[in-house]
């Protein structure tokens, strides 16, 4: 057994079935060998003098960051932090860059620095004597092989919910589906949460919440973000985010703050539901098709697709040189290759994976962190058992929400009365005809407008007068034309806003003098 026991510490991060006592008496008696597959979302620390684990759940979206340096393991729940204990001066990881560009999020393990990295899902890092070793469970691992059925899944779903409600949640609510399903859960059970969604009066979310809060006498807050608090807190939000999530989707910090919610709620959110709803192509037999008959090709065309272009052609030789062959023509196709990779060559069951094991991870893991800053947040979507019940469904289950549907008419068939955000009056029990279209009779009014914001003198001269701080990135004079075109046209959001959390990522690390 190991020597000097009441020199352990432990740290933990997100939520356990376990509390902090109770982890570390079982650290103590039978080692960490089942810490990955204990109930919640989560990363653990146990630091001693001589040893060293670093611990995540399965699915791994609790961000947690090392680097070994002279014989060392210095490690943090951010990039930041990693920076000022080991004493690493800044540089960039292009790659990593370059995916941030084209994906608005990481890939794998990475950060952007070279040479700090992520503790990957589901693993157990032991670092001792000047050795890292790591141990990692396998997919097939997490999720066997089983018989299951829609019942199962609903099953599955409900039991996480209750497991994890408290006497005060919170649900995170829109006009969609996962919010819907999770508020049903309550409701079959004889609870009445709290809700919380986000917008303006004319927003589609807004409209809704306030229809379905009144129909069940629920209370609901309603947050309204204003432009000014995105540069308010801009330099906290990059840095629980390590630089990694662009300025359009800070909302998951700043609803939740100007919420002012209970410490001891528990907020439930939506995170993952789309691993039962084929995120990256719901298209009813077509998606069935491509996967059947060309697979490989369909995956390249899709990522083809997807990739954002950021810089137009012509500004990419106005970016540093490391940066502009990211995204050039020969790094577009060589990063497309790697999401073909990243998917397994597979269409339909590919994609699935990627979604969770890499965009869920590194995009929404960021907006989880967001969400804990302010409040306890709890993701029954992300159980490993719902997951593997899902991972084994038949694909039918998986379009159009289909699952969804069967699940909200079953917990709580009254919400279906509601309306299907951008489709209809009322949600279908079932996926309808071209269900992949939207209705224009019914257009969605987003909970902000972020073109037109990023064009304001706000952000615009915030922008130009800071430009000088990226001239490891692009120059300057570039910077300035991307301002003045979007001002004029409001279509460059996407660059605002990599411009605007950057330079707050830049400016945080030249205020504690980790980069020149």
């Amino acid at each position: 057994m190991l020597d000097e026991t009441q020199n352990y510490q432990l740290n933990i991060i997100g939520y356990c079935s376990l509390n902090r006592d109770r982890l570390l008496q079982k650290f103590l008696q039978d080692g960490v060998e089942n810490f990955p597959r204990l109930g919640g979302n989560y990363a653990i620390a146990i630091v001693h003098p001589s040893e060293t684990y670093l611990i995540t759940s399965i699915y791994g979206v609790c961000q947690y960051y090392y680097t070994v340096k002279n014989g060392q393991i210095f490690h943090d729940e951010t990039v930041f932090g990693v920076l000022q204990k080991s004493g690493l001066s800044w540089s960039w990881n292009w790659e990593a860059l370059g995916n941030l560009l084209g994906l608005e999020h990481l890939l794998e393990n990475e950060s952007l620095h070279p040479d700090i990295h992520r503790v990957p899902p589901g693993t157990i890092l032991h670092f001792k004597n000047g050795q890292l070793n790591q141990k990692t469970l396998t997919w097939d691992e997490i999720h066997p092989q089983i018989y299951t059925d829609p019942d199962t899944a609903l099953d599955d779903f409900n039991r996480e919910i209750q497991c994890w409600t408290n006497t005060q949640p919170v649900v995170s609510m829109s006009g969609g589906f996962d919010s819907r399903l999770i508020l049903s859960s309550f409701l079959r059970q004889g609870c009445k949460p709290d809700l919380l969604t986000m917008g303006f009066d004319r927003s589609t979310d807004v409209i809704i919440s306030r229809q379905i809060a009144k129909k069940f006498n629920l209370k609901l807050a309603v947050s309204q973000l204003n432009l000014e608090d995105y540069l308010t807190y801009g330099s906290q939000i990059v840095r629980l985010t390590n630089g990694t999530k662009t300025a359009r989707h800070w909302h998951t910090y700043l609803y939740v703050k100007q919420a002012q919610l209970n410490p001891n709620s528990s907020f439930f959110v939506g995170t993952n539901g789309e691993f039962a709803r084929t995120f990256f192509y719901d298209r009813g037999w077509e998606a069935i098709e491509k996967q059947w008959k060309k697979p490989e090709a369909s995956l390249a065309k899709l990522w083809q697709g997807y990739l954002k272009q950021v810089f137009q052609p012509e500004e990419l030789h106005h970016l540093t040189p490391e940066l502009g062959q990211q995204l050039d023509e020969t790094g577009r196709r060589d990063r497309v290759q790697h999401l073909i990779d990243l998917s397994y060559h597979q269409f339909l069951p590919g994609l699935d994976r990627f979604y969770l094991e890499q965009r869920v991870k590194n995009f929404m893991g960021n907006g989880l962190t967001l969400y804990g800053a302010n409040i306890g947040w709890r993701a029954p979507f992300l159980s490993q058992n719902w997951v593997n019940t899902i991972w084994h469904l038949s694909r039918i289950w998986k379009l159009g929400s289909h699952w969804h549907r069967f699940a909200i008419q079953k917990n709580c068939a009254q919400l279906l009365a509601f309306p299907e955000e951008g489709k209809s009056l009322k949600m279908s029990a079932k996926p309808p005809l071209f269900y992949w279209k939207r209705n224009h009779q019914y257009p969605v009014i987003p909970y902000a407008n972020y073109a037109e914001w990023f064009a304001t003198p706000t952000i615009a001269d915030f922008v130009r007068d800071r430009a000088q701080m990226l001239s490891d990135i692009i120059d300057s004079k570039i910077v300035d034309a991307i301002v003045e075109e979007h001002q004029k046209q409001q279509n460059r959001t996407p660059a605002i806003a990599f411009l605007v959390s950057t330079i707050f990522w830049k400016d945080l690390l030249k205020q504690n003098q980790l980069c020149k």
